[in-house]
């Protein structure tokens, strides 16, 4: 997978937008950054929930492992793009779209 076919992939989220986080591209949905690419564009990550973080990777994909430490632990997951499976990848995208959506959601309800 190329870093071209990722910015697609993730830009296809409905509501999805391109963005810059500390020098390099985030994607983005309700305001909250649902996936980047690495300044190299060689690596993507996306943030997955952690329960769906340890399904995927448990599938055992190549190229494809949780970020380190706590980042990880919160369901960051690191994609080696040339090691990449377009399907696992498009999956991947929609799943953290729709858990920063979620999430931006959960985030606007007053409190009682």
């Amino acid at each position: 997978m190329l870093a071209s076919e990722f910015r697609s992939l993730a830009l296809a989220q409905p509501g999805s937008s391109e963005g810059q986080h500390h020098g390099h591209a985030d994607f983005r949905l309700a305001g909250r950054i649902f996936a980047t690419l690495d300044r190299s564009e060689c690596i993507g990550v996306v943030r997955l929930s952690p329960a769906r973080q340890h399904e995927l990777l448990n599938a055992d994909h190549a190229g494809c492992e949780a970020a380190a430490g706590a980042w990880g632990r919160a369901g960051y997951t690191k994609i080696e793009l040339a090691l990449a499976d377009t399907a696992w990848v498009a999956a991947a995208l929609a799943h953290a779209a729709e858990f920063a959506f979620a999430a931006s959601k959960a985030r606007r309800r007053p409190k009682t």
